[in-house]
């Protein structure tokens, strides 16, 4: 789980309170100052971490857990993205915390033992009748 760790840290890092010595300007209350821009970097890092484990494990993704981890994701993202460039308070935070609980979700079920999601996929043999 280096890739939460990551995505945290970086989180909590672009939520510090800046010297607004920013490196880019998006609103009048947003850009990315150096401390902003090592949260970023952070954040992609345990980002492309996740994404890496998925390609690895992608026989055993199903197709309901990658569906519920990625509207998570993307719901997430699109309302922190709404909350920062509309300057609207702390909904970036209820979008942050969306889009973690959507990839939270599909590593947590692709965690559990390969024979629990097999099981999970074949119906029952004595259930089949006949």
């Amino acid at each position: 789980m280096a890739w939460a760790a990551a995505t945290l840290v970086g989180a909590v890092l672009m939520a510090l309170p800046d010297n607004n010595d920013r490196v880019l300007t998006f609103t009048e209350d947003h850009g990315p100052a150096l401390v902003d821009t090592v949260g970023m970097l952070l954040v992609v890092a345990g980002f492309a971490a996740y994404v890496a484990a998925l390609v690895l494990a992608r026989r055993r993704v199903r197709r309901a857990d990658a569906l519920v981890a990625l509207v998570g994701y993307l719901g997430g993202t699109a309302l922190t993205a709404w909350s920062v460039s509309t300057d609207t308070g702390w909904w970036w935070a209820l979008g942050l915390a969306v889009a973690y609980a959507g990839m939270g979700w599909l590593a947590w079920r692709l965690e559990r033992p390969a024979r629990t999601l097999e099981a999970e996929r074949e119906p029952e043999a004595d259930a089949g009748g006949a």
